[in-house]
């Protein structure tokens, strides 16, 4: 079904009948919205060596890696 279409047929809807179609969009979403199981933990496997961040990652760049070498 085109958008289009789906919404003409929307627009002859009455308010109310257009309301509870919205509720019932919104009750789909919540259903089908999957919260995630756990929060991210920087660092946990560290100790794997998994995860590493060098001393200067937040240094400057060098030029060269915005203009590149000339």
């Amino acid at each position: 079904m085109a958008i289009d279409h789906l919404m003409d047929e929307i627009r002859v809807l009455s308010a109310a009948e257009r309301k509870h179609l919205i509720m019932l969009i919104a009750e789909t979403l919540d259903e089908t919205h999957v919260q995630p199981v756990s929060k991210r933990v920087a660092g946990l496997n560290a100790h794997l060596g998994q995860g590493y961040m060098s001393e200067d990652f937040d240094d400057p760049l060098p030029d060269t890696f915005w203009v590149g070498d000339k």
